[in-house]
């Protein structure tokens, strides 16, 4: 019981269940969420952990809405390299064909 009570105690503990929590929730966004979602789970593929990027991939590609492709394609202006080399296969992966004239300007 010592052993659990320290483990429970730990910070190291508490910061792997806030990441768990983190994961959870921007995965709850693919299903859920809105095209306004889009610059929350775009800041998300920047992060540190590989598994809040991965959540974020996935829910971007679920995302519903008429204007995520363009809430996306806008994003793509605002993010660092890496992410917006991630926007990109996310809309190739949506089948975002209305985005493609936006792309190439």
């Amino acid at each position: 019981m010592t052993t659990l009570r320290r483990l429970l105690l730990s910070p190291w503990t508490w910061a792997i269940a806030a990441i768990a929590v983190r994961v959870a929730a921007i995965a709850a966004l693919g299903p859920l969420g809105e095209s306004q979602d889009t610059a929350r789970l775009a800041q998300s593929l920047g992060a540190k952990e590989k598994a809040e990027q991965a959540a974020a991939r996935a829910s971007l590609v679920r995302l519903s809405g008429d204007e995520t492709a363009a809430a996306i394609v806008a994003e793509i202006a605002r993010a660092a390299p890496a992410v917006q080399v991630a926007l990109i296969e996310i809309l190739a992966k949506r089948r975002a064909l209305s985005a493609v004239p936006k792309l190439l300007e």
